[in-house]
């Protein structure tokens, strides 16, 4: 259809003008990207999105951009609820926390690094099925039968060139965006449910403590227990998840208690950011320049991250 919105936002600007000194959309941030090593300016209408993100194939009404619409729609109520609990500066177990649980589940599941976990799952696990099924005479004779129903019937030579490509592996397996769009759906609406269930807090950066920034992928686990072996997850225990909520106030919660208020120094600060980047691309600053603790318990800056992820970097 033309005239529809291609610039689909996997992090939503309304949260994004958190993260810049006017609170507006139109307001300045930093962007760092960590592959690509290098830094520039934006606004929240201008970053944090990709084209078509959210395109799927058109339903009866004819609108590919059905998901991305109602995603609006939700992210409207999700808006609200998170100015209503910054206004506050407290948790209410009302509607607003219910939208606040819906948006962070979304955020931990609509994001760029999550859809590409699950290609490369799907790509993974695909290849080492056709590996398997490649060994044995009777999986030669299984997809030769699959293909033959599939409506690919193949010459002797032409299957043999076939199972040579396949060996190579040098192929992608992937669903299309409209399977995409929907795991963000079958993922997103009982996360919400199960992240209702943890113990919520509001943390405050101390006046003289610099900035909170986010990220795109903003939604971070930290444990707090080495348990090698043990996935993390959402479920698993001993697990600090925070979200910076803005760029003075982080939301973070435990499975087991509902720890206490917290005023942010410096330390604190750059402890939230270095989790809130360390599963991320690209970093949103309110500032030019911002902190991280570094791998020597130090604390770094912007140019100490670029360093750090630089070519002869052992980071």
């Amino acid at each position: 259809m033309p005239g529809q919105p291609r610039k689909h936002h996997f992090v939503p600007s309304f949260y994004l003008a958190g993260f810049t000194a006017s609170g507006g959309k139109d307001g300045k941030l930093f962007v760092l990207d960590q592959q690509r090593l290098a830094t520039w300016p934006g606004t929240p209408l201008t970053v944090g999105y990709e084209k078509d993100f959210h395109k799927i194939e058109p339903g009866p009404d004819g609108d590919e951009l059905a998901f991305e619409k109602k995603l609006a729609d939700m992210e409207g109520k999700w808006s609200l609820a998170l100015q209503a609990i910054i206004r506050c500066r407290h948790l209410n177990e009302d509607d607003s926390f219910g939208y606040l649980m819906q948006f962070v589940a979304f955020m931990a599941v609509r994001v760029p690094r999550v859809r590409k976990l699950i290609s490369n799952f799907i790509d993974a696990g695909t290849k080492a099925g056709m590996r398997a099924k490649l060994a044995s005479s009777e999986g030669l004779a299984h997809v030769r039968e699959w293909l033959r129903e599939s409506g690919n019937e193949l010459s002797d030579d032409d299957f043999q060139k076939f199972v040579s490509a396949v060996k190579t592996e040098e192929y992608v397996v992937d669903f299309d965006k409209t399977w995409h769009v929907t795991e963000i759906l079958r993922l997103a609406l009982p996360l919400s449910l199960l992240l209702s269930q943890r113990q919520w807090t509001l943390w405050f950066v101390a006046e003289d403590a610099p900035d909170l920034f986010s990220s795109d992928s903003p939604v971070s686990m930290t444990p707090l227990v080495e348990t090698p072996g043990v996935p993390l997850g959402f479920r698993t225990p001993n697990t600090l998840l925070s979200v910076p909520l803005n760029r003075r106030i982080a939301l973070v919660s435990m499975i087991e208690m509902q720890l206490p208020p917290r005023t942010l120094d410096r330390l604190a600060v750059a402890q939230l950011n270095s989790a809130t980047g360390r599963f991320s691309n690209q970093i949103y600053s309110p500032a030019p320049d911002f902190v991280w603790v570094m791998k020597t318990g130090q604390l770094g800056n912007a140019s100490d991250l670029l360093a750090a992820l630089g070519p002869h970097s052992s980071a």
